[in-house]
């Protein structure tokens, strides 16, 4: 009995140490799998947040190219108040036949996508056989430039037309644009001797 006392002690320890053995293989694998989704997370945590930095850059380059594009063209703009208009005053108060076509035709020289439309014209001011009209445009485009150009064609190429007043405002695919245009016509024609 001795011997069968003894071959049962030998396997009760085996089978305690193999006990053993599988618990800390098991305790190990699952501290390797804790370990492994661990550094799995915090790579695509770091992935995302260096996705989002990009993103950000890329947001913050493009604001501050449309933010340079707008003070250049700010400075086009003021330099165009400041321009002397003083060749054209020969022909001061001479009313245009063709004025809305004209201005029609220089948004397409301008490269404006939108189609014009007639204004809303407003008589501003009237003396002794002159009176002061606005024109009111309300268009869109793609370009700020382009916009501005227009305006900067028409005050340029039809006679004493000056911006009254000029609106601005951006929009998800461009710029929204209210512009008065104003001049100074003749109500009767004055006879030179």
């Amino acid at each position: 009995m001795s011997t069968l006392g003894a071959n049962f002690e030998e396997r009760r320890y085996a089978l305690v140490a193999l006990a053993a053995q599988r618990e800390r293989a098991s305790r190990s694998r699952g501290l390797l799998v804790i370990a492994v989704l661990a550094i799995l997370g915090a790579t695509i945590a770091l992935g995302l947040g260096l996705l989002a930095q990009q993103r950000a850059g890329n947001a913050l380059t493009r604001e501050n190219r449309k933010a340079l594009n707008i003070l250049t063209l700010t400075e086009q703009l003021r330099q165009l108040d400041q321009r002397d208009t003083s060749e054209t005053d020969a022909l001061v108060g001479e009313p245009i036949a063709n004025l809305y076509s004209r201005v029609q035709e220089l948004a397409r020289r301008a490269g404006l996508k939108n189609e014009i439309r007639l204004p809303g014209e407003t008589q501003v001011g009237q003396g002794a056989g002159v009176r002061r009209l606005a024109y009111r445009y309300t268009t869109n485009d793609p370009s700020l430039e382009n916009l501005l150009h227009w305006i900067d064609l028409v005050i340029r190429e039809i006679p004493q037309m000056q911006v009254r007043s000029i609106k601005l405002a951006p929009l998800a695919g461009g710029w929204s644009l209210e512009v008065a245009f104003s001049r100074w016509e003749r109500t009767q024609r004055t006879e030179t001797r």
